[in-house]
Formats: structure tokens, sequence, C-alpha cells
């Protein structure tokens, strides 16, 4: 069942052109990835051959790029490409079966249904999984034609980078598959993937703008006014207000700046929670984890004129925690998706 489902996709024209037109585009988008990776890297070098011996002295040591980089730069187009593809497989994987009523006929052979649903589930996966290889390959092809070759640990991280695009996929596929086993034609159940499609990758990360996040963590702490007007009154009566100096000393600046701080993991957490709920967001957080994202929260200074961002950086532990929760939510959209479409369809009435 697996091997002709297989086969059926790769003899499919939609399925076809779509693969051509994901690898096209994602080509494209790592042409411009090795370009930029490419600038990195000499300026990288450029920096190391400035600095030459005063490195240990100064303390100062340039970060080398990283291949994974090139990767990463495709991953905002395989979010939409992937779910595409993943929809284009398995929305009529089951409804094509009960509109042609060889539904019934395959299943009035000695066959079991889980079989049948297994088999198809695993072909489609196969045929998923063959594009985004394809993908891989010519990515590291392009980079050893350059002259770029990626070491180990850059070459698990590239692995890894496939392992969690393939859970992504697979993710929305598994949605694909679940609708194709609850609705009654091929139309609808395309409709209800796209929905759910926007949900995941629209209406959710509304959640996670400005407006709705100080609605739900409150408005940012304001800048004391006692520091504004001892800034100005030391700097003169005409001086601008964004060029002030502050006494980092003092106790006020010191419990804004911790204020700032709460505010900032409050506001981190909630965003981490609402990330769990997307497929599409969790493999953006993923990606950004990857490739050395920082976090960052802008307040405003109340009457002041001026804004004050708190950078976090996201040192490798909390990194790494971050990736793996990640990933365990990944994990868990995809089985829940293919547990249910397999239990729905265990239970379907075919007549």
């Amino acid at each position: 069942m697996a091997r002709k489902e297989f086969s059926d996709h790769l003899r499919s024209r939609n399925f076809l052109l779509i693969t051509a037109i994901l690898l096209l585009i994602c080509t494209v988008g790592l042409v411009g990835g090795i370009t930029d990776y490419q600038k990195s890297l000499n300026s990288y070098n450029e920096d190391l051959t400035a600095a030459g011996s005063d490195i240990e002295v100064q303390g100062f040591m340039p970060e080398r790029p990283s291949v994974l980089s090139v990767f990463t730069s495709v991953g905002s187009q395989l979010i939409i490409l992937g779910a595409i593809l993943g929809i284009a497989l398995g929305f009529d994987l089951i409804t094509k079966e009960k509109e042609s009523k060889s539904l019934k006929l395959l299943l009035s052979h000695p066959i079991y249904r889980d079989e049948v649903i297994n088999g198809k589930a695993l072909g489609s996966a196969a045929a998923l999984l063959l594009p985004l290889g394809a993908v891989l390959a010519i990515a590291l092809a392009l980079l050893l034609v350059i002259g770029i070759v990626p070491d180990l640990t850059e070459f698990v991280l590239v692995l890894a980078f496939g392992g969690v695009t393939a859970l992504m996929i697979l993710t929305y596929f598994g949605v694909a598959l679940l609708m194709s086993t609850i609705a009654g034609n091929s139309g609808t159940a395309l409709i209800y993937s796209i929905i759910v499609f926007v949900i995941f990758a629209v209406l959710v990360p509304v959640a996670m703008n400005d407006t709705v996040m100080s609605t739900v963590v409150g408005e940012p702490p304001e800048f004391p006014a006692q520091l504004i007007s001892r800034s100005q009154a030391s700097s003169g009566a005409e001086a601008s207000r964004s060029s002030f100096s502050i006494d980092t000393e003092s106790e006020v600046w010191q419990q804004y700046r911790e204020a700032i701080r709460e505010y900032g993991e409050r506001r981190s957490a909630v965003n981490d929670v609402v990330k769990l709920f997307s497929p599409s967001l969790n493999y953006e957080a993923i990606l950004g984890v990857s490739g050395g994202a920082s976090k960052s929260v802008t307040v405003t200074a109340g009457g002041g004129g001026g804004s004050f961002v708190g950078m976090t950086s996201m040192d490798p532990v909390s990194g790494a925690s971050g990736a793996v929760k990640n990933v365990v939510a990944l994990i868990a959209f995809t089985v829940t998706f293919f547990g249910l479409a397999y239990f729905r369809f265990m239970r379907l009435d075919i007549r």
C-alpha cells in the first residue's frame, strides 16, 4: 500500500509541479543565503586580519559565521511552501477514494483498515521527504562547488534542520489527512485544511502583537520623570531630550532597570507559551535559536521622547532548552494529527 501510494505521487502532475516550484524557489533562496554567508565570511576574515596579534590583549574575538545560516535563510519560504506541499498531498488522500467508491471496493478485500491508512500515510510521507532531501542535497552541492566544506558540527546541524523541517511539513500533512477523513469531499477537506493553516500561521501570531501583549502583561514601565528632569537640568535648558546623560548608579535608575527586566521576562514567557500553539511559530523559534537570535523588548520612556531597548542575549543553555521545547511541540502536533486521522478512519462509516 505504501509503495503504491508513493509511486502514485511520483506520477502525479500536481505533485511534480509543486515540487518543481519548491525546488526553484528554494534554490534561489539558497543562492542568496550563500552570497550573504560569503559576505559575512569575508567580513570575519577582514576583522581577524585587522585585529592581528592584539586579539588577546583587546579581548575581542569576531564571531565566525555558520554554514547553517545558508539553510535557515530559506526557512521562512519553507514555512509556506512546505505547508502547501503537505496539504496538497493529504487533503484528498481519503476523500478521493470515497468519491470514486474505490475505498469500499478496497476494504472488501482481505485487508485491514489500519493497513490502508498507515500505508497511505507512509507512502505520502516518503513522497514529502523526497523534495526536502533534494533541497538539502542541492544546498550541500552548491556549498562544495564554491569551496565551502561544512565541519562535522555544522553537518549535524544541517541534518537537524532537515529533520525539524520534515516535522513541520508532516504536521500540515497530518492536518490535511485528518480533514480528508472528516470531510465528505475533497473540496471541503481542502477548505478545512486551509482554515487550520490560516489559524496556525496567521491568527495565532496575531496574539503576539503589541496590542494583545499589552492587554495580557500590561503596559511597560514608564521612564522615571525625576530622571528626565535631572538630566535636562544638568545638560541645559536648550539641550536635546535625546542626548541627555543618566546617573546609572542612582537607586531610581536601578529600580527602573529591574522593572524593565521583569517586564521583558513576563512578555517573553507569554510569547513562548503562544508559540507552542502553532507549528509555524515553533519552526520559526527553532530557526531563531539555531541562528543565535536574541530576544528584545523596546520600552518608550513616558514623557521623555526617547526609547530604551533592553537586549537579553540567548545563552547556549537557554537556547538549547528552548529548541528542545519547540521540537517536542512539533512532534506533539505531528503525532496528534496523525493519531486523530487514524482513529477517525478506523471508525469511518463506509457505504
